[in-house]
């Protein structure tokens, strides 16, 4: 169990509920290295006193107090709880503390999970509550690739995510002869296999998520978009996709949210607006956008443009409003380098898979940098292109470290 970390829950409706003697025989008692954070959620006129006394506890910055207001309308539940705290959603188990119990022998999430009555803890494993039937997912795939179905099929079942059904995408050599399009056949039939799955659920109650048949997803992603869908306006929120060549401080900006995450476990949402960027592989669509996308789709954007390219224009026009994760909570699979839908895959589109990859939650990112670097040391560069490399290392090189880049 070391391996794993619990947030822990306390809820209090007055101040003469919370219990030092309680908490600190928590701290002493429970195995810390198990614990991400612990929350004390207060009613907001006590919030100034509580946080107060705690202060007098511990000087751990994961022992926070939050307001009630800043979390739920109302009543406290274990599923509010679970589906609010959007900022500490990166723990295995949530434990709601049923009152102000002295802890008096050692104890960690072992125990707690053999024997959670006697500690008076409700104990919520993530798995338990992944599916809440808070959304309709599809996966396009094509009747010949029968591979790529067994895998979705597998990566659906493993993760326990059993919403989700497959979509049989248009093919695009029969649909070519039937539409005028500049654009390869490929992505012609994807987008308007895209097009199709909103044709289908315009009257749908629930939001859609719409993955390509190359999604590896991570196994938090429902209850990640469920913590968020709350939060912004959108039409879509994309949980990965391919990000255009980015200029350094627009890097920088989204690295310092991918490393909240590695530092706090906070997870961010990003707006897509001024951030270029394509693919469609994993999203997920407003259940009130479903018409107005679908609206959009519906019109001859095929003739000069991809379709993720198309609702790029639209969001950076201000039509559409998008988000991403960052962190990316899904990635591209193995199955992505042989794609269906461009089978010319060059260095150009593998630099642009490797900078999406390194964003995802758990990508490996010194093992992509030495590959990286492995990949580009026999290189050469036109002098232009050097100085271009170079003037952007020094620019990131002053973002780490502060330094005010306008003066460049």
């Amino acid at each position: 169990m070391s391996n794993k970390q619990a947030t822990f829950i306390l809820t209090l409706t007055s101040l003469q509920e919370f219990s030092q003697d309680s908490l600190s025989s928590f701290i002493r008692m429970f195995s810390q290295n198990e614990l991400k954070i612990f929350i004390i959620i207060v009613p907001e006129d006590i919030l100034d006193r509580v946080s107060d006394k705690l202060a007098n506890i511990t000087k751990d910055s994961r022992y926070v107090v939050l307001s009630q207001s800043e979390l739920t309308n109302g009543e406290y539940t274990p599923k509010e709880f679970y589906l609010k705290l959007s900022d500490y959603i990166a723990t295995e188990y949530y434990i709601i503390l049923k009152n102000s119990t002295l802890y008096r022998e050692k104890f960690n999430l072992k125990k707690i999970l053999n024997s959670q009555k006697k500690y008076n803890l409700i104990c919520l494993n993530t798995k338990q509550m992944q599916n809440q039937n808070f959304y309709n997912g599809f996966y396009i795939n094509l009747k010949r690739e029968l591979q790529r179905d067994d895998y979705m099929r597998q990566e659906l079942k493993e993760l326990d995510f059993n919403n989700y059904i497959r979509f049989e995408a248009i093919d695009g050599k029969k649909l070519a002869k039937e539409v005028e399009s500049n654009i390869d056949i490929g992505s012609l039939g994807c987008g308007f296999s895209h097009k199709n799955i909103l044709k289908e659920n315009l009257n749908s109650k629930k939001h859609l998520h719409i993955l390509e048949d190359d999604a590896k997803m991570y196994k938090y992603l429902p209850d990640i978009f469920k913590l968020f869908a709350p939060k912004v306006e959108w039409d879509i929120i994309y949980t990965d996709l391919y990000l255009s060549m980015l200029s350094p401080v627009t890097f920088y900006n989204l690295n310092e949210k991918y490393k909240l995450y590695k530092n706090i476990g906070e997870i961010s949402i990003v707006n897509l607006r001024g951030i270029d960027f394509s693919g469609a592989t994993s999203y997920f669509v407003n259940k009130n956008s479903i018409q107005k996308l679908y609206d959009f789709l519906d019109t001859p954007w095929y003739k000069t443009q991809k379709h993720d390219t198309y609702i790029n224009s639209l969001v950076q026009e201000g039509k559409l409003q998008a988000y991403t994760t960052m962190p990316f909570v899904s990635t591209l699979s193995q199955h992505s380098v042989n794609s269906t839908i461009n089978s010319h895959y060059n260095s150009n589109m593998l630099a642009l898979d490797t900078l999406r990859k390194a964003f995802y939650i758990k990508s490996d990112q010194k093992s992509i940098a030495k590959e990286l670097k492995d990949k580009t040391k026999h290189m050469n560069f036109t002098a232009m292109s050097e100085i271009y490399a170079h003037t952007s290392k020094i620019v990131l090189h002053n973002l780490d470290a502060n330094i005010d880049t306008r003066k460049l």
